[in-house]
């Protein structure tokens, strides 16, 4: 896989088209290039190779612009590790990471611990920070999110496929003569 590409609708952030360019290698030599996108596969030694899906993963910490009234705070958090707010202040957790949520693009699921009691979990959205209700004294805005997207494919090795013609070709004379 050399690249992957995804461009959405913009009204509803629905995938427009996912595509991924392919380089073929055989015994260490490049042998072919080809794109795969949604229902236009692409053939390489007796397999099929099929655009099923992506999706995206963190490369890297999610940073956070913490604010309470005037003051703010930068803050990064790993994914699914616990971070000590600044002055005992209490925990938060980057839970989830999706490239775009809900049409709204980037976001982050996170949950704030003011220290007691249960953790308070929200989303947080880098392009539309007005989005989505957040607890707590402070208000968490999404600076940077390091996002990765990865390519997943269906292959497919059918050698019987000469059989199912044959099959065929001999069942017409058969079809002809009942008839």
């Amino acid at each position: 896989l050399d690249n992957f590409q995804v461009s959405y609708y913009e009204p509803g952030g629905t995938p427009k088209e996912f595509r991924s360019d392919l380089t073929f290698f055989q015994h260490g030599r490049e042998i072919s290039r080809a794109t795969c996108r949604v229902n236009e596969p692409v053939s390489f030694g007796g397999l099929t190779f099929y655009q099923a899906s992506y999706g995206s993963e963190t490369t890297g910490p999610v940073r956070l612009i913490m604010q309470q009234g005037d003051q703010r705070q930068i803050i990064e958090a790993p994914l699914r590790q616990v971070v000590e707010l600044p002055g005992g202040r209490g925990k938060v957790i980057a839970m989830r990471v999706d490239g775009n949520f809900q049409g709204y693009g980037p976001a982050v699921l996170m949950a704030y611990s003011p220290g007691s009691g249960h953790p308070l979990v929200f989303w947080a959205f880098k392009d539309r920070p007005e989005l989505g209700e957040q607890p707590g004294p402070y208000r968490f805005t999404v600076e940077s999110i390091p996002l990765r997207y990865y390519s997943v494919f269906q292959v497919k090795h059918d050698p019987g496929v000469g059989w199912v013609y044959a099959g065929f070709l001999l069942f017409l004379p058969g079809l002809y003569l009942a008839f």
